[in-house]
Order: structure tokens, then sequence, then C-alpha cells
């Protein structure tokens, strides 16, 4: 690091997605996570007040017997025994995604291995050619080739297969799956500032109709353009012609 500024080299240039996906996900669970919980404690505190109150209500007469407060009681130990369910598979969930984001951390760090780098970079080509075809919707292909380069941990395969579902379904005429997909990341799009859902609101106040059919098979929506592999395409095609290219004395 020099000047307080990180040093950028190929790796941190082209290996970004690969711990920024982890990390989102990872942060997505934690969100998901606290709302859960938050939801179950209430309903624990709700339950407890319920029992509270017929406490309070039965103190005139000095006798409480089990089968007054036995509902009350009841209700909290179902409640309690949902609430550690929920946070064992809290804590399950997240601890995947920590995992995912070391095994990856831990791959980027053979980069610089000398004894290892030369394997590195073949596999960050296949790498790079699996989310190229991840991207264009051919899974099979891209899972056998992961498997094949032992690279499936460095894979997104589930990030793009849940685009492709959201596109299928909108080719099929179909919403449901794309409304749950906006439900599911709307603090995200919120933070991106994206528009289509105040613009698909705005549509449907405006005319209440079904989309043309034009609009189904367009580009509602659409990956990047351009993936990792492209742009490392386009840059060892300009390396191989850069040392060919000569001043031209007529050019402005």
């Amino acid at each position: 690091m020099m000047n307080g500024l990180p040093k950028i080299d190929e790796v941190t240039a082209l290996e970004y997605t690969s711990l920024k996906v982890p990390y989102e996900l990872l942060n997505k669970r934690f969100r998901t996570a606290q709302k859960s919980l938050d939801r179950h404690n209430f309903r624990v505190r709700e339950a407890s007040n319920e029992l509270t109150k017929v406490v309070d209500a039965e103190k005139v007469n000095d006798i409480i017997t089990v089968g007054q407060i036995a509902p009350q009681t009841q209700t909290i130990m179902e409640r309690l025994d949902a609430l550690q369910e929920s946070f064992g598979q809290v804590v399950t969930d997240e601890m995947s995604m920590a995992k995912l984001l070391e095994s990856r951390i831990n791959y980027l760090k053979e980069a610089r291995s000398t004894w290892k780098r030369e394997a590195w970079k073949h596999q960050r080509i296949d790498r790079l050619i699996i989310d190229h075809l991840l991207r264009s919707g051919y899974f099979e292909t891209a899972q056998k080739l992961a498997e094949q380069s032992d690279v499936e941990v460095m894979c997104n395969k589930s990030i793009f297969m849940i685009a492709k579902q959201v596109e299928d379904s909108l080719s099929r005429h179909e919403t449901d799956r794309c409304l749950e997909w906006i439900m599911d990341n709307k603090s995200k799009l919120r933070r991106m500032k994206s528009s289509q859902r105040m613009q698909a609101v705005l549509y449907t106040q405006k005319h209440f109709s079904t989309l043309p059919p034009q609009l189904w098979t367009g580009a509602v929506l659409k990956l990047m353009e351009h993936s990792s592999f492209n742009a490392c395409l386009c840059m060892g095609m300009s390396a191989m012609k850069t040392p060919h290219c000569r001043p031209d004395p007529t050019s402005r």
C-alpha cells in the first residue's frame, strides 16, 4: 500500500466480484436473520405479557392454579422453541456464507504463491469462461467446467440461476417471481436508486392494462452486458495489436 492507497493489480481488478458476492450474501442473511429474530422475540414478549396479565388478575385470590396459567405457559414454551429453532438456522446460514468468504480469500491468496501461480492463472481463465457461460445461461456446461477445473467454490452459479428464473418467468408473462425478487432485494435496489419499481407502478396507474408483447420479450431484467471474460478478451486483443501500431504522420 502506497500513500494510504491500496495497490491495484490484476488480482484486485479482476477478482472484485469473487469477494463482493459472498460479502453481500452474508450481509443480506444477517439482516434477514435480524428481522426474523426480532419477530420471534416480539412474539415471546407478547405471550409473556399475556401470562403477566393472568397472574395479576388472579392475585386477589392469592391462589393461582396450574390450569389458570397453563395455556399462556404453553404458548410461551412453543414460541421459545420457535425462537431457538430460528436462531439455530440463522447461525447455520451465516456460518455457511462466512466459510464461503473465507474459502475465497484463501484461494485468492494462492495467487501470491510462486509455485502455484501458473496453475492459478490457468484456473482463472477457466473461471472467466465459467462466468461468461453462466451469464449466457449455459449452466450445465459451466458446472462441468467448474468441476473439471476444481473451482466450484469460486463460482456464483446460484446468483445467475435466480436471475434466469426471473427472466424465464417474465418470458412466460408471469410476474410473481419478479415481484418476489424485487421484495427480496428491496433495500439493495433502494440504495442503488433503481427506478424500475417506480416506473412499473406509474405505468400501472396510467394504463392499468396488460403489457405490450414487445416489452415481455425485451430486456426487462438483464445482467451486465460485459463480463470479466469480455474485458480480458478485449485487453488481450489490444495487447497483441499494440506492438504492431506505428505513428501515422498524416493523422491529426
